[in-house]
């Protein structure tokens, strides 16, 4: 299992697992709240939401600053995946992505 305690985990509303599923574990878990039916959104919903969409931005963005690299922008073989090239590939074009400017929302 790759989740350790202390690891917060950002989900969209379609994820299958609940916080009472991963809490035990001390797992945290971001999920955007559901609005019921035509009603409006209580204010507390609503400013979370704005909360888990800010830090979404965050990791879009750095998604797409490791897709800048070629090496990302091409088919892998299967050979590569299954020795754990492309896992040591990934970790690494995140390190160097990460040596980038900040990200900001």
């Amino acid at each position: 299992d790759m989740l350790e305690a202390g690891d917060f985990l950002m989900v969209d509303k379609g994820f299958t697992l609940s916080a009472e599923d991963i809490q035990p574990r001390g797992i945290k878990l971001a999920m955007p709240p559901f609005r019921e039916g035509d009603k409006q959104m209580p204010t507390k919903d609503v400013v979370r939401n704005r909360k888990i969409a800010n830090r979404r931005i965050v990791v879009e963005n750095a998604i797409g600053r490791m897709r800048q690299w070629t090496i990302l922008q091409h088919r892998l073989s299967l050979h590569s995946a299954q020795s754990g090239h492309v896992s040591d590939i990934v970790k690494l074009v995140a390190i160097l992505a990460n040596l980038g400017p900040a990200l900001r929302t």
